[in-house]
């Protein structure tokens, strides 16, 4: 199954999150490094995507500095990710 039939296939099952960055996450591997973009104009780079949670559409990361610390962000308030 390539790609865009996965993210179809996970769009069907779970649809009450909306925004293609909510799509996107669902198909997004764990520990990828990425970069995400809020509609506030704040952003958090190099992060690590944990998972995505379609039940709450909180989208769940890892931020490595001087600790480690967990971000979870409501996907509907992203406005890009770039991994």
């Amino acid at each position: 199954m390539d790609y865009s039939q996965e993210l179809e296939k996970k769009m069907k099952n779970d649809d009450h999150c909306k925004g293609c960055v909510c799509n996107h996450l669902k198909c997004v591997e764990p520990g990828t490094l990425v970069d995400v973009f809020l509609s506030n104009g704040s952003s958090f780079i190099n992060i690590f995507f944990l998972y995505f949670d379609s039940q709450s559409c909180s989208a769940h990361f890892l931020e490595i500095g001087a600790t480690a610390m967990r971000l979870i962000i409501d996907c509907e308030k992203i406005e890009a990710i770039r991994n």
